[in-house]
């Protein structure tokens, strides 16, 4: 029989936190950097980052694993910045039942100052 600590300690390793959903995202389109500027929630995927469909859709699935959600194309294609990628990962999972979700704009801070050593793809697709 479980006791209430294992049920505290198994929903706490299943909860995320939008802190570490923008962290991944951050993290994942770091290489695709423009210059020095910082990837924050209002992010233009397309238009602020030096990225094609293709790496996009390999972060997706990167994303996907990470956080056990699945995002349909539908959904992907209506996403035009980081912080709607990020609200789309946590409302999905907010319906699987993994954590309550919060509302409200993300911070900008919750990137921080992810920064590239490179500047990832040149090729961009409109």
């Amino acid at each position: 029989m479980h006791g209430t600590r294992d049920l505290v300690t198994d929903t706490l390793e299943r909860v995320t936190r939008p802190v570490d959903v923008m962290h991944e995202i951050c993290h994942q389109l770091s290489p695709y950097q423009l210059e020095e500027r910082p990837i924050t929630g209002q992010t233009v995927i397309y238009k602020d980052l030096s990225i094609d469909s293709l790496a996009v859709m390999d972060i997706v699935m990167e994303l996907e694993d990470r956080f056990d959600v699945f995002i349909p194309i539908n959904t992907v294609a209506e996403i035009h910045t980081v912080e709607e990628l990020a609200g789309a990962i946590l409302t999905l999972q907010a319906r699987r039942g993994a954590f309550p979700l919060r509302t409200g704009p993300a911070p900008a801070a919750w990137c921080g100052t992810v920064r590239s050593g490179g500047r990832g793809r040149r090729r961009r697709l409109p």
